[in-house]
């Protein structure tokens, strides 16, 4: 944990073998779309914003979203009992499978509406991101967050290596440089609680 960040890493074989592998079924077996900013009636593209395509693990893809889930729920609870002590009793509806192409980037932007939830009585408490690509396949495409949360170049580098697990409160402004060569893969969600009052 640094600052307001938990930052899980495994380097496990096995574990970064299920991540391989599930990112390949991911692949193969959901469709690609341009990812889109803001919420129901107000979502759009926005090329200034975000150039991001993605896949959609939901209910459409029961089995592929259930093995993301079950990742994302542990290192949340994880993280929760740790270092934040949110209320995290909702769900996770859904998760996004998203890929940086060259030119790829998303602007600054948080994750949550604070209180004024456009999707129900819950909304998004911890973001988090799983990394999907090793730190060498490309350039550009930094995670980074806000001046108030520093890191060490140290701390930076662990954020880019595969399997690194990040999670943060959904309220922390955050954006993804632009990728300047290759490719980049990351497992992104959020786990829902009651409103923030």
């Amino acid at each position: 944990m640094r600052g307001k960040i938990g930052i899980y890493k495994n380097n496990n074989k096995n574990f970064l073998d299920y991540l391989d592998s599930l990112h390949n079924k991911i692949l193969k077996g959901v469709p690609v779309e341009q990812a889109k900013v803001g919420y129901t009636q107000d979502t759009r593209e926005d090329i200034k914003k975000r150039v991001t395509q993605l896949r959609w693990l939901n209910e459409s893809v029961p089995d592929l979203y259930n093995e993301g889930l079950n990742l994302a729920m542990n290192f949340t609870n994880r993280a929760n009992a740790d270092f934040f002590g949110f209320d995290i009793s909702g769900v996770c509806r859904y998760i996004q499978h998203t890929e940086y192409n060259k030119g790829s980037f998303y602007d600054w932007h948080q994750d949550c509406f604070l209180g004024e939830s456009q999707e129900g009585v819950y909304e998004r408490k911890l973001s988090f991101s799983i990394q999907l690509s090793e730190p060498d396949s490309y350039t550009g495409g930094d995670l980074e967050f806000t001046d108030d949360i520093t890191l060490t170049l140290e701390e930076k580098e662990r954020l880019r290596q595969k399997g690194t697990i990040i999670i943060f409160p959904s309220f922390l402004q955050h954006r993804v440089t632009e990728i300047t060569e290759g490719q980049r893969h990351a497992l992104v969600g959020w786990r829902e609680g009651k409103q923030w009052t």
